[in-house]
């Protein structure tokens, strides 16, 4: 099953969190983002989620 892994502040968890759980994971990290990627970065989360799901 394809996961997306999405960060923003403390990314180098994310790999850490997921490793193990799939086998076909993308990582994406929003430099500069903390924890609202919805509130602090939409346009960029809609273009990872839409490249993601199309």
């Amino acid at each position: 099953m394809p996961v997306l892994g999405l960060g923003g502040m403390n990314f180098a968890f994310v790999p850490a969190l997921l490793e193990g759980k799939a086998t076909d994971v993308r990582y994406v990290e929003l430099k500069g983002a903390g924890h609202y990627l919805s509130q602090e970065r939409p346009e960029e989360l809609t273009r990872e989620l839409a490249a993601f799901f199309g």
